[in-house]
């Protein structure tokens, strides 16, 4: 994945490119590791806040934690799914 670039401000990101990650984040979560989990209910909370303009802050930080909190396999899979779901979409 060397094609993913870590940015150290979030100056650096843009909202809707944002936004739109986020969502096919969810989806790539949903599709590994289903729709009623924890995870993926965090990061629908994150793309739902996002996309009514709230601060996201909190919501992204508890995204990115349960995000971790997966096996690495599983968080793998979610890459692979996410990476296919935004060639699709491109």
């Amino acid at each position: 994945m060397s094609h993913l670039r870590l940015v150290s401000s979030t100056a650096d990101i843009d909202p809707a490119a944002d936004g739109i990650a986020f969502a096919v984040l969810a989806e790539a979560t949903a599709q590994v590791v289903g729709e009623v989990s924890r995870v993926t209910k965090v990061i629908r909370t994150a793309v739902n806040e996002s996309e009514n303009g709230l601060p996201v802050g909190p919501v992204r930080r508890a995204c990115c934690k349960a995000f971790d909190s997966l096996p690495g396999w599983q968080r793998a899979r979610i890459a692979e799914a996410a990476l296919t779901r935004a060639s699709d979409a491109a």
